[in-house]
């Protein structure tokens, strides 16, 4: 990598990080926002997707229950399953405040 290069890794968010360049993945600014890459292209919309379609192999016109709905994986996981054809998305969150966000 060169110094400025952007990347993710599982160290947290930080200015310099050192690791075996192995464990880190440059991102590219031109091809989305950066912080793109902090929700939908990173951890939580990869967890989502993978969730949703690997795990709970979800298939179109599925109902979907999502707990912790408000947060930053279980509301990517309800968009997606609507996004994708789900019957019913339900979702569940902490507290009052988080159940408005939904």
């Amino acid at each position: 990598f060169a110094v400025g290069d952007h990347v993710l890794h599982g160290l947290g968010w930080r200015e310099i990080a050192d690791m075996p360049a192995k464990h880190a993945v440059k991102v590219d600014p031109d091809i989305a926002p950066l912080s793109a890459y902090l929700g939908v292209l990173g951890m939580p919309g990869l967890t989502a997707y993978a969730g949703l379609f690997e795990v709970a192999s979800f298939k179109e016109g599925d109902a979907v229950f999502v707990s912790g709905a408000a947060g930053a994986v279980g509301s990517q996981v309800g968009q997606l399953a609507k996004l994708k054809g789900a019957s019913r998305v339900i979702g569940s969150a902490g507290s009052d405040e988080k159940v408005k966000l939904l």
